[in-house]
């Protein structure tokens, strides 16, 4: 592509990629020795929801005007996420994964929640201060 910011997000994509498939070996490797994957797998979760976002949000830039109008098979309709290998890509394909995207930060804990995980057990760093510490009955109200 011509445009410098398009490819500079690709660039950032293919990046990330390269990221979650090293972490991905390191987790399987510690699952098939016995070990539990631990906050990596929180570092993982955030890297792909994220990636998952703003790949489908880049998709839609590529597409400009054609990504207003849904045609062809979508993607998402059997819930499965993604299309058979050899689909032609959609644009419906594409808009239905940019607006699943957005779930993807939510589930399996938010990104805050994972960001709060990799702090406190990767980082070390304190754990917030929390409202309700001690038992709910407790509580001054």
């Amino acid at each position: 592509t011509e445009d410098p910011r398009i490819r500079q997000r690709l660039a950032w994509c293919h990046s990330k990629v390269e990221i979650m498939r090293w972490l991905g070996q390191q987790v399987l490797t510690s699952f098939l020795n016995g070990e539990a994957p631990g906050p990596k797998s929180s570092i993982g979760k955030l890297n792909w929801s994220e990636y998952h976002r703003t790949v489908t949000e880049l998709s839609l830039d590529i597409l400009g005007a054609d990504a207003m109008i849904m045609e062809g098979d979508t993607a998402y309709a059997a819930g499965l996420g993604a299309a058979d290998a050899g689909t032609p890509n959609t644009t419906s394909a594409w808009i239905n994964s940019f607006l699943a995207a957005r779930s993807g930060t939510i589930y399996a804990g938010t990104s805050q929640v994972q960001r709060n995980i990799i702090g406190e057990r990767v980082l070390g760093l304190p754990k917030e201060p929390r409202a309700d510490e001690g038992p709910w009955n407790e509580t001054l109200r």
